[in-house]
């Protein structure tokens, strides 16, 4: 059956800065039981995806640091070396296919159960998760704010060093930005907490953070090939 002329455009392909996305599919971030311990189903999973003729193949979530264990649930991880090993291999299984790998990083703030490593989570006030009676954060200082935002810089880095072509920040259910979004989650009453202006500044400081750090790498590719 021909298609009709008015999706042909889903099978063009995009320019997303340096990148080139062969054609509009995109795969959203979605769970699919792997996480970073199975890096062979995973691989083959995704690789699947962009053989499939998906142009974007993404991760589900992406926790960047120990404190974000929401076990027995299960998400990817970029905290170590091993970590990055280990998605590498969902990398080159995507672009064996000519797709582009994503990734959605993530806190997860008082979702975390953190069962393996014991320590508190960390959240823009310290008040009870909604849906899990049995997990909780505590407030962050400004120095841990600043530390938060750092670790997602990094996790960035370690996932550019993965092979990603693609990163989104997850700013949705259960995360370090959400909670400094809404008033529910956010008591704050220095400058990340009451107007909108001020709940929103985490996430607008972290955005330009992360772009002005993988920007620099990109300027200094450049050089370095000048």
């Amino acid at each position: 059956m021909a298609r009709e002329k008015r999706h042909d455009i889903l099978f063009e392909p995009i320019k997303l800065g340096p990148k080139t996305l062969k054609n509009r599919f995109w795969q959203v971030p979605h769970c699919n039981g792997a996480g970073s311990d199975k890096p062979g189903m995973q691989a083959s999973f995704r690789g699947m995806k962009a053989e499939g003729g998906w142009g974007a193949v993404f991760t589900e979530v992406c926790f960047i640091t120990h404190d974000s264990d929401i076990h027995p649930w299960v998400g990817s991880k970029i905290i170590d070396e091993g970590d990055v090993r280990n998605l590498s291999l969902m990398c080159d299984s995507i672009h064996a296919h000519g797709g582009l790998a994503g990734v959605e990083l993530t806190h997860a703030t008082s979702f975390g159960f953190n069962a393996e490593t014991r320590e508190p989570a960390r959240a823009a006030s310290q008040i009870p998760h909604e849906f899990e009676p049995m997990a909780s954060a505590r407030a962050m200082t400004i120095k841990e704010i600043r530390q938060i935002q750092r670790e997602h810089v990094d996790g960035a880095l370690r996932a550019r060093a993965a092979g990603f072509d693609l990163l989104t920040l997850f700013v949705g259910l259960a995360t370090i930005p959400q909670h400094f979004l809404y008033r529910s989650h956010n008591k704050r009453t220095d400058e990340y907490g009451g107007s909108f202006e001020n709940r929103c500044r985490f996430t607008r400081e972290l955005l330009e953070m992360m772009r002005e750090e993988i920007d620099e790498i990109g300027r200094a590719s450049c050089r370095e090939r000048v």
